[in-house]
């Protein structure tokens, strides 16, 4: 007797979605009012027939017909912009004032994305739909210069409060692209949280009058912040390794993580105000900026600071603490390969203001007398913002290289207030402690 075996595949429905790409026509010359909404003719190929995009697409440029656009659509909802890498390709305008919302459709990210080699400005308003979390998640949006410039002059929003929307800013899925990225425009929370995400080798500068809450985290390339709110309401900021942060405007953020391998830089004369806390895990050389901790503020690191993990001041720049009780703080300063921290304690104040550190590796310029056989060839200025009063015990650390001459115990603090030195304690110098 044959036994039969009944196999009964069950297979559960399932849908495959694919977005439909609208390409800019390059037989037309719509001079420069092109409106992406025009139906005498359409401006737009769905495949071989003129069409007006209808929502959830890829929109596709190339070629050099139309250089200032503006987008009416009716339909807002969009998948994808995409200027692409055929030869010839000419810089282009796209102008609107309806916001537009990206979404993740297909399981894929949302994007800007140039590979045209040459540079293209967005002025149009869009949002942040939905968050992928499919097959990347937590990314909300890419704004990806591979090959030429992005500039984006509109705002930037969340559209809805599910989740928190990622900005990413990009060159390319993988290593390589050059283009860089320009936001002018504001990012804002909108109806929900943004935070920022930098990806790749490229630069981002961001100058909008940004109010995001989200965080900003560097994990590759260059953010330039060149606003007094480039990096939102009060960002969590994180540079990675091998990342940078340039700081070209004085703004305040809430935390502050510098890994290791990362670089921060401040501009001259600019300040850095970080309200929370600073970790420190590779060395920051203000230059001639300011670093400022406000009066919550702590400085720590994931180690322990030394000649290798400091605050440089070699510059003109100074590490500022905000003071609004008494109390004391150590300011980890000191030159390139030398650290010679000072700590400040408080024992009486009055009003809330800053005192400033800064360290300097030479001798200071105003010895009296004549220059004397032993000394430090090393002096610290520290300066105050205009408290009422207060009374502050002051330890400054040298490193053995300091020291100039053969008797240590000669050398004594000194205060000059300039144009005279009143003399302090002397040396101890079995901790190189002033």
């Amino acid at each position: 007797m044959k036994k039969i075996i009944l196999v009964i595949l069950i297979l559960a429905p399932c849908a495959i979605f694919a977005q439909t790409t609208f390409s800019w026509r390059n037989d037309q010359n719509p001079g420069d009012s092109a409106s992406w909404g025009n139906t005498s003719p359409y401006y737009f190929w769905n495949g071989g027939t003129g069409a007006v995009p209808g929502g959830n697409e890829i929109l596709y440029f190339d070629g050099n017909q139309g250089t200032t656009m503006r987008n009416n659509l009716t339909a807002t909802s969009r998948y994808r912009v995409e200027f692409g890498s055929t030869g010839g390709a000419t810089s282009r305008t796209i102008n609107g004032s309806t916001t537009n919302v990206f979404y993740d459709y297909s399981g894929a990210v949302p994007a800007i994305y140039n590979n045209s080699g040459v540079a293209h400005v967005i002025n149009f308003p869009f949002q942040i739909g939905n968050t992928n979390s499919s097959s990347s998640p937590g990314y909300g949006f890419e704004i990806n210069a591979y090959s030429g410039n992005l500039n984006i002059g509109s705002s930037i929003s969340a559209q809805n409060s599910t989740g928190t929307k990622v900005l990413v800013l990009m060159s390319h899925n993988g290593s390589g692209g050059s283009g860089a990225i320009n936001i002018t425009g504001d990012i804002t929370n909108g109806s929900g949280t943004i935070s920022v995400l930098k990806k790749n080798g490229n630069t981002a500068t961001l100058s909008g009058a940004n109010s995001y809450s989200g965080s900003t985290s560097i994990n590759a390339g260059t953010i330039i912040a060149s606003s007094t709110t480039a990096l939102g309401n009060a960002s969590n900021v994180t540079i990675a390794n091998g990342a940078t942060l340039e700081i070209n405007e004085s703004l305040t953020v809430g935390s502050l993580t510098v890994n290791s391998g990362g670089t921060l830089t401040i501009a001259s004369g600019k300040t850095l105000t970080v309200n929370g806390t600073l970790t420190v895990d590779n060395s920051i050389d203000i230059g001639t900026g300011i670093l400022r901790i406000g009066p919550s503020g702590t400085i720590t690191t994931g180690s322990s600071f030394s000649n290798s993990l400091l605050i440089i001041t070699s510059g003109t720049g100074t590490l500022q603490k905000d003071f609004t009780s008494t109390g004391s703080f150590l300011y980890p300063v000191g030159t390139s390969g030398e650290y010679t921290p000072v700590t400040l304690n408080f024992t009486a104040l009055s009003g809330s203001s800053y005192a400033s550190v800064r360290s300097s590796a030479s001798a200071h310029g105003s010895f009296v007398g004549g220059t004397p056989s032993d000394y430090l060839r090393r002096y610290w200025v520290l300066s105050e913002g205009g408290f009422t009063s207060f009374s502050c015990n002051i330890s400054c650390v040298y490193v053995d290289a300091d020291v100039i001459g053969t008797t240590e115990s000669y050398i004594y603090t000194g205060k000059w207030n300039g144009s005279s030195w009143s003399l302090g304690s002397q040396t101890n110098s079995s901790t190189n402690t002033l």
